[in-house]
């Protein structure tokens, strides 16, 4: 389990149907459940930058630090519109998520544990250059990318999800080491329509 309290920090404002509560929901359940002692539990890190290019673009990367730093909108980006806004710690956040799933990831494949958890983790919409769908960092795409860097040749993601998992499919569109499985509702009725 990668666990940080701080993950509550991707917090789009009162309101955003994104609300952080869910992530401590999910970790009091899970606690109560037992659940919680059945898993080594890992700190959430902050990915750096080399790693958050695994998939987005550096000057992505630093339009999200600008937007943290000066809490202006970078529309051209995807940040500050309904779906993504700018908050306080945007850029910080949303690398923490990024580096939770790595981290996850990268206990399996080293073989430390046979599975693991990233509670935040599913930020699926995001693009190599452009927030979308309430996702900054596309975490799923960024852990695929370091696990295909450590080596693995075949990955299978599977995104069970109402939505599509279109960051994820286009990141990975022409590399035939990767296949994505997308469940979710009808493209017709919901974003992102794809």
């Amino acid at each position: 389990l990668v666990w940080s309290p701080e993950l509550v920090s991707y917090d789009f404002g009162v309101g955003h149907p994104m609300a952080p509560v869910r992530l401590l929901l999910t970790h009091a359940l899970m606690t109560d459940l037992g659940l919680t002692d059945r898993f080594r539990t890992l700190p959430a890190p902050v990915a750096d930058d080399a790693t958050l290019a695994l998939v987005h673009d550096p000057a992505y990367v630093a339009a999200v630090r600008h937007a943290q730093q000066t809490r202006t909108p970078v529309p051209e980006r995807g940040l500050g519109d309904d779906d993504t806004p700018v908050f306080g710690a945007v850029h910080e956040a949303s690398a923490r998520v990024a580096g939770a799933t790595v981290a996850a990831a990268e206990e399996v494949w080293a073989g430390r544990a046979t599975r693991a958890l990233s509670v935040a983790g599913g930020m699926h919409h995001a693009m190599p250059g452009r927030a979308a769908g309430f996702c900054v960092y596309n975490d799923c795409a960024v852990a695929i990318q370091r696990l295909l860097d450590l080596g693995a040749r075949r990955i299978v993601y599977v995104d069970l999800d109402a939505h599509h998992g279109d960051g994820v499919e286009r990141a990975f569109w022409a590399d035939d080491r990767v296949l994505t499985i997308s469940i979710h509702q009808h493209p017709a009725t919901l974003f992102p329509g794809t």
